[in-house]
């Protein structure tokens, strides 16, 4: 991971992780990276991978939230390093 930002994109505000490296786009993120606020628990939402294989994107998340955020060792890459 090199970096963990929250953005705007299309006028929401969304969470983009950003890999070193392509992740393999065959699998379950939900599965192995959770995203949970400190107050109300599970964030919902569906992690969309860039073109590039490079970002993840959890779009329209709402304001002033403290997050916490996990990535499991599952995650694969491209070339199905972990």
């Amino acid at each position: 991971l090199l970096d963990l930002s929250e953005v705007q994109l299309d006028g929401a505000a969304t969470l983009v992780l950003t890999f070193s490296i392509p992740l393999d786009p065959d699998q379950d993120f939900s599965r192995v990276i959770h995203v949970v606020d400190k107050k109300s628990g599970k964030v919902d939402g569906a992690w969309e991978l860039s073109d590039n294989l490079k970002e993840l994107r959890l779009r329209h998340l709402e304001p002033k939230r403290d997050l916490i955020v996990t990535i499991g060792k599952e995650v694969k890459a491209l070339n199905n390093a972990t």
